[in-house]
């Protein structure tokens, strides 16, 4: 596998802690890092595979209010029905 430089900001006391456990475990800090990024990724769940048009709804709905849970959304449903097709 080819390597490529990465340049990191990091606290001092991070890269001080780093070098430390660097030096106790006779590791390179890439290749902890590396092996962390790995381990890490290993972790996440499998991102769902979805149809474009329900990608696009998702971005869509990213960032809008919640619904709340006790709302009972057929009655406003009536409620909007009965004012629109009243007598």
């Amino acid at each position: 596998m080819s390597t490529m430089k990465l340049t990191l900001s990091i606290p001092r006391p991070v890269l001080e802690n780093a070098r430390r456990l660097s030096k106790r475990r006779r590791e390179s800090i890439s290749s902890m890092f590396s092996r962390f990024v790995e381990a890490a990724g290993r972790e996440l769940p499998a991102e769902p595979s979805y149809p474009p048009k329900t990608l696009r709804a998702l971005s869509l709905a990213r960032g809008a209010r919640s619904v709340p849970g006790d709302l009972d959304w057929r009655a406003i449903r009536d409620e909007r029905l009965a004012e629109r097709f009243a007598p």
